[in-house]
This record gives structure tokens, C-alpha cells and sequence, in this order.
């Protein structure tokens, strides 16, 4: 594959049930201590981003977390609000609709800063796991041997519509940063996310055959 154009940037946040006795992410790694059955949380699957943070904030807590994947982030915040599972991590902002109304909490988020859809919601790293700074993003890709004239073509086009309004008020209601990058920019983002997610997954001990 070879990348087109960005499409996007989120944040993610680990989200608690309303019956988790814990208003703040220190009163949660208390009480994930306290007893291993509290201590579990759900991703939309094993092997994304959603799962290794999870294990970022396991090793940086000290909390033994276990892991329950779903098969996307529909299934786990169903059994969030039903009291399955206590806790999930989610890109948080998709959470907010059941945080205004009282079935859930987002204890912390992995963002760079507070957002302004949110602002209520502390960062991971103010509340001293630098470590956990983490955007998740989307991107548009095409299969490998695609003509380069096409590739820039199509990331002018993409570009272009980022910079409309109707395009920018959707994204901002989403919460999603929109990074206008060349081809080459996210070839180099890609390479890097590599380099950072390589030895997380490594000392894991994850693979595909995992699955």
C-alpha cells in the first residue's frame, strides 16, 4: 500500500460504568488494585491501539489489567452500560452523549491537551503518565504501484475538502484533527508509529497468531 491523505486524528479515553466507585483515574487504580476482578478492561479489539494502551497504563499504574476484546466499539460500550465490564478504553469523544447522561464517566484521555468538547476530562499525562500521550488517526491508502500523479492528485482533493466548512464542523464535532500532509509526511508518520508501537506489542508478547 502506499498513502494518500490524512483523515483525521482522535484521542482516546478509558471510560468507567456508572457502578465503578471511582470519580478520578487515582481513586480507579486504587480500586483496580484492591481486587483483580476490577481490574479488566475492553477494547473494540485485540491487537488496535485501544488494547496496547490499555497495557501502557497497566505497566505505568501497576495494576495487573486484563485485557476482553470485542469485536468493535459498539459491542463494548453495550457492555459498559450493562455492567458487563467495568471499565473500556475508547476513542472518548463517541462516549460523551452517555456522559452528559450520568450511565458513564471518562476518567482521563490520552490528548496532547484538554479538548474543547470536553474540557472537563484531564489528560493521561497531567495526571503523570506522560507516557500515555497517544492520538489514534485515520488515513487513506491505496494499493502499491498506483501511478504517483494519481496519489498527489487525490491528496489536493482530500485537502481541499478538509478546508470546507461543512467538512470542518463534522470533523470538529467528532473531534478530529485534521492534519493537512503530504504523501510523504505520512509515509514518515507511519514509519514512526512503527518504531513507537513495535516494542509495546513486542514485550506483550502479541502477535496475530493471538487472535
Amino acid at each position: 500500500f502506499v498513502p494518500v491523505a490524512h483523515a483525521g486524528s482522535y484521542d482516546i479515553g478509558l471510560a468507567v460504568g456508572a457502578g465503578v466507585p471511582a470519580n478520578d483515574l487515582r481513586e480507579w487504580v486504587s480500586w483496580a488494585k484492591a481486587d483483580k476482578k476490577n481490574a479488566t478492561y475492553g477494547s473494540a479489539g485485540a491487537g488496535t491501539n485501544l488494547h496496547f494502551l490499555g497495557l501502557m497504563l497497566a505497566q505505568a499504574s501497576g495494576v495487573q489489567l486484563v485485557h476482553v476484546p470485542y469485536r468493535g466499539n459498539g459491542p463494548a460500550i453495550a457492555d459498559l452500560l450493562g455492567g458487563q465490564i467495568p471499565a473500556i478504553m475508547i476513542p472518548y469523544v463517541q462516549m460523551l452523549p452517555h456522559v452528559k447522561a450520568g450511565k458513564i464517566r471518562i476518567l482521563a484521555h490520552s490528548g496532547d491537551r484538554r479538548a474543547s468538547v470536553a474540557p472537563e476530562i484531564p489528560t493521561f499525562k497531567e495526571l503523570g503518565y506522560p507516557p500515555l500521550e497517544v492520538s489514534g488517526w485515520y488515513c487513506i491508502i491505496a494499493p502499491a504501484g498506483i501511478r504517483p500523479e494519481v496519489v498527489a492528485r487525490y491528496n489536493e482533493i482530500i485537502i481541499q475538502a478538509g478546508r470546507t466548512p461543512g467538512v470542518r464542523d463534522r470533523m470538529r464535532a467528532f473531534d478530529l484533527e485534521i492534519r493537512e500532509m503530504a504523501p510523504a509526511e505520512i509515509a514518515a508518520m507511519l514509519k514512526a508509529q512503527h518504531d513507537r508501537w513495535r516494542p509495546i506489542v513486542k514485550a506483550s508478547g502479541f502477535s496475530a497468531d493471538s487472535q
